[in-house]
């Protein structure tokens, strides 16, 4: 089973008919084929960390960024910096 987006919309990804890229491709159901861009409407997700077009899990963040988001916070310490050995954790 494929997770649902928002408004139910599942999420199915595929090769675009035009440009060719593997993405989510709307419009939702059986006969998608185009991607959010070649068929002019906006994407139904899509992360403002890195724009990628992923399920959003925290502040508009895919997984992957939310994960580096959360790491950086608990990493960081109270003046704002983080230590140079949690450096190497972080990164």
């Amino acid at each position: 089973m494929r997770p649902l987006l928002q408004g139910g919309a599942r999420q199915a990804w595929d090769l675009c008919r035009l440009c060719e890229e593997r993405r989510l491709v709307s419009p939702p159901g059986p006969g998608a084929n185009l991607c959010c861009d070649c068929a002019g409407v906006p994407p139904l997700a899509r992360c403002k960390g890195c724009g990628a077009e992923e399920r959003l899990y925290w502040h508009s963040l895919c997984a992957r960024c939310a994960l580096a988001e959360r790491a950086r916070q608990l990493l960081t310490g109270p003046a704002g910096s983080m230590s140079e050995r949690l450096v190497p954790v972080y990164e």
